[in-house]
């Protein structure tokens, strides 16, 4: 049985995929927004652990969009974003 690690890493994948190719954060973004469980204290460190694997794995395929994505999200939730994305930079 996959971790809910390992199936949110399989969704992110697939929109990631859509950023690289559409350029179009939104639909990654909206996913994001609604699975971060934040503003609040239960924040989903399974998905901000699966972003950031799923962001590095990405990088090499359009850095720039997946930067412009992670700095984008540290606007939105600053002390969150900046762990997931420490690896990605």
């Amino acid at each position: 049985m996959a971790s809910k690690k390992d199936l949110l890493k399989g969704e992110l994948t697939s929109l990631f995929e859509r950023l690289v190719q559409t350029g179009d954060p939104t639909a990654l973004r909206a996913h994001i927004l609604s699975k971060s469980n934040l503003p609040g204290p239960g924040a989903n460190l399974e998905l901000a652990q699966a972003f950031g694997d799923v962001a590095a794995d990405h990088l090499l395929q359009d850095r720039s969009r997946v930067w412009a994505l992670c700095v984008e999200l540290h606007l939105i939730f600053p002390l969150h974003t900046l762990q997931s994305c420490q690896h990605v930079s």
